[in-house]
């Protein structure tokens, strides 16, 4: 595994892993967007409220703060994963791909996006004074060559399935008062059923995710909307205790949410 960044203030972060039974990874969002190319294997990937079945040779790409999860079909599996800021992509790119995810498959152009991942691979391996122009000079041609090239795009699956309906539940009503129970009534299933199946789907349990999508929604508020109170959003988001959701917030991000506005402020000052 490979994974490095370019500067403090421009994010870049590129990771390789080569035939691995990787262990499972929990749903979770990041404030970077991400390319990800699955180069063996087959693979579940929840993103948002949807699933795509994946297979060697396809690449997603991820705004930020879009939940998502992989869950590997095969027992080994390869796959290259870039993580940057939005300042590495180029603007006529982002006004593409920031509203939602893509999922593309690209059977045909392999060879192309291939090299340019490998062009990728040795640039961070030769790690010299130009290596960050270079990182940035092949990121934004991979952009453009997937946009360009890569026509095919992935529907989701056509079957959805209750995990997925709860978490359109969540999406919908992640502001008010909800339960296991109460998305287990909307889909129509037990709640212990419901449990599983979340489980299974994201990776984490039902509550766990309620948490972590409120969270999702009070960051873009602390960073979008100086206008609100801690206390406001956290209000707005579902939490009913302020307290509670600053012990919350920091456990998951590190900071406390005024440090977290402070610092989304200073950044764009």
């Amino acid at each position: 595994m490979e994974l490095s960044s370019v500067t403090s203030d421009r994010i870049y972060y590129f990771e390789s892993v080569e035939n691995t039974s990787e262990s499972k990874v929990n749903a979770h969002y990041h404030d970077l967007f991400e390319i990800y190319y699955l180069t063996y294997g087959s693979c579940n990937y929840f993103i948002d409220n949807k699933s795509y079945k994946l297979k060697q040779g396809d690449i997603v790409l991820i705004p930020e703060g879009v939940i998502h999860k992989t869950n590997y079909s095969s027992s080994t599996h390869s796959r290259m994963l870039i993580n940057c800021s939005p300042e590495f992509i180029p603007s006529s790119v982002y006004e593409v791909v920031a509203e939602g995810a893509h999922v593309f498959r690209n059977t045909a152009q392999r060879g192309e996006i291939d090299a340019i991942f490998k062009q990728i691979k040795q640039e961070y391996s030769q790690n010299d004074k130009l290596s960050s122009d270079a990182l940035l000079s092949c990121l934004s041609y991979l952009f453009i060559r997937i946009l360009r090239i890569c026509t095919t795009e992935i529907g989701a699956d056509n079957e959805i399935s209750c995990a997925e309906k709860a978490v359109g539940f969540v999406q919908d009503n992640y502001m008010n008062k909800i339960t296991l129970s109460d998305s287990a009534k909307y889909c129509s299933v037990s709640s212990e059923h419901l449990s599983r199946s979340f489980k299974k789907k994201t990776g984490v349990g039902f509550n766990e995710y309620l948490v972590l999508f409120r969270l999702n929604k009070a960051e873009a508020m602390l960073v979008n909307q100086p206008g609100f109170s801690i206390s406001d959003i956290a209000y707005r988001c579902g939490f009913d205790d302020s307290n509670y959701f600053s012990s919350v917030f920091k456990k998951n991000y590190g900071i406390s949410p005024s440090e977290k506005r402070k610092k989304a402020l200073k950044t764009k000052g």
